[in-house]
C-alpha cells in the first residue's frame, strides 16, 4: 500500500461495505508469511456476487485487471499454480492490496466477513 500509517477503528462488522474500504482482520492459516493473529489491513476489492478470475498469473475482478501475482517466485510456486475462478459468496469479500508484492486474496482467496475486526483510514 502506498500508505505507512493507519487509524484503526474497532467496530463490529457492517454489511454496507463499499469497494475500496480498508478492512482490518486477523490472519489465520497464512503462515509463514503472516503469524496467526496478526492484524492485516487490505482493500475490499470484491463483494458478494463478484466474479474473480486468476488467469495466467493475473488477477481480475469482474473482468477488470487488478495485478500480476508477483509473489510466485518468493513462494517457490510455478506459474499457473494459483489460476482459478470463483464467485464471491454472500458471507465473503475479496481483500487485495495496491502493493504489487503483497500477499493478499490473489493467493488465499476470499475472506469470511465475520473475520473483519474493524476498519482503517490511511493517515499518511
Amino acid at each position: 500500500m502506498p500508505w505507512t500509517a493507519f487509524l484503526y477503528s474497532k467496530k463490529p462488522f457492517h454489511d454496507d461495505l463499499h469497494y475500496g474500504d480498508l478492512v482490518v482482520f486477523r490472519s489465520q492459516g497464512l503462515e509463514p508469511i503472516f503469524k496467526d493473529g496478526s492484524l492485516l489491513t487490505k482493500f475490499a476489492a470484491g463483494l458478494p456476487g463478484d466474479k474473480v478470475e486468476i488467469r495466467n498469473d493475473r488477477a481480475y475482478v469482474n473482468g477488470v485487471y487488478w495485478d500480476r501475482l508477483w509473489g510466485l517466485t518468493y513462494l517457490h510456486e510455478p506459474p499457473g499454480s494459483y489460476d482459478r475462478s470463483f464467485v464471491i459468496k454472500d458471507d465473503e469479500i475479496l481483500t487485495l492490496s495496491v502493493n504489487a508484492g503483497s500477499y493478499d486474496g490473489r493467493y488465499w482467496g476470499p475472506l469470511k466477513k465475520d473475520r473483519i475486526v474493524g476498519y482503517a483510514k490511511a493517515i499518511f
